[in-house]
């Protein structure tokens, strides 16, 4: 996942969405994976998400900002994703669940 189309792939590769000017100085520095969805923590403490994490519903097939956790100024320290839940941590205490 997170190559913007839904085939099978056979080999790892680069992606590439997490690559570019923005993540030049906001480079990722922590990822986790659950059984379906990938999540990436950048130097910044932004989370960037792609997969699915829900029975219903799309999956999103390449990096996306967590904006819920951007817009509202907080700094993710930790992150944590299993079967079909999402955690992340801030430097405020704030526990967030998906």
């Amino acid at each position: 996942m997170g190559h913007r189309k839904q085939e099978d792939e056979f080999f790892p590769r680069l992606v590439e969405g997490m690559t570019g000017p923005l993540f030049n100085s906001n480079f990722p520095d922590q990822v986790v994976c659950g059984s379906t969805v990938t999540l990436v923590r950048t130097k910044s403490g932004h989370v960037y998400y792609w997969g699915r994490h829900r029975t219903v519903g799309e999956a999103c097939m390449w990096p996306r900002i967590m904006d819920v956790l951007a817009n509202n100024s907080h700094v993710v320290t930790h992150l944590g994703a299993g079967n079909m839940h999402l955690v992340c941590s801030t430097s405020g205490g704030a526990t967030v669940a998906r």
